[in-house]
C-alpha cells in the first residue's frame, strides 16, 4: 500500500514541471523582485490589517488567490485576465508587505508582465482610496504617484 502512494506521488511530481513543483513549496518569488517591475505604496495600517485589504481588494477584482502566506508576507494572484484582457490568465501578479516601522506597511505590487504590475498597482490603490481603509502619504492617485522601481 505503502508503495502504491508512493508511486502515485512521483507520478505527480513527474507530471508537474520543476518551477510549479518549488511553487507547491512556496518558493519562487525572487523572479518577481528582480525580473518584475514593482510599484509601491505605504499603509498607515499594521502588516495584517494590510494584508487582509488586499486580500479584499484582489477579490473585488475578481481575480484568483493562487498562493500566499501570512507568515512570508505575500501573496500571488491570477486570473488578471477577467479585469485586464492584455494577459493570460495565468499571469501572476505578486504582492508583498514589508513592515517599515509602528503601523506602516509597505506594499509591493509586482508582475513579470509590465504594464499588468502598474494596472494591479493601481487598482489596489483605488480600492483603499474608495473604502478608506488605510491612510496613503500621497491625497490621491496617479500613476504617476506610485513608486516605480
Amino acid at each position: 500500500m505503502i508503495k502504491k502512494c508512493a508511486f502515485i506521488v512521483f507520478l505527480f511530481f513527474l507530471g508537474c514541471s520543476p518551477v510549479e513543483i518549488s511553487r507547491l513549496f512556496g518558493v519562487g518569488t525572487a523572479p518577481f523582485k528582480t525580473e518584475g517591475k514593482i510599484y509601491s505604496f505605504t499603509c498607515n495600517q499594521d502588516i495584517f490589517t494590510c494584508y487582509n485589504e488586499i486580500e479584499e481588494g484582489l477579490k473585488s477584482l475578481k481575480v484568483d488567490f493562487y498562493r500566499g502566506s501570512r507568515r512570508k508576507n505575500f501573496i500571488i494572484a491570477t486570473n488578471f485576465n477577467r479585469v485586464f484582457p492584455s494577459c493570460s490568465s495565468s499571469t501572476e501578479v505578486a504582492v508583498f508587505f514589508t513592515e517599515t516601522g509602528k503601523l506602516k506597511t509597505k506594499v509591493e505590487v509586482s508582475s513579470l508582465n509590465h504594464n499588468l504590475s502598474e494596472f494591479a498597482a493601481a487598482a489596489l490603490w483605488d480600492y483603499f482610496e474608495e473604502d478608506r481603509v488605510c491612510d496613503f502619504k500621497e491625497e490621491s492617485f496617479s500613476k504617476s504617484k506610485v513608486e516605480k522601481k
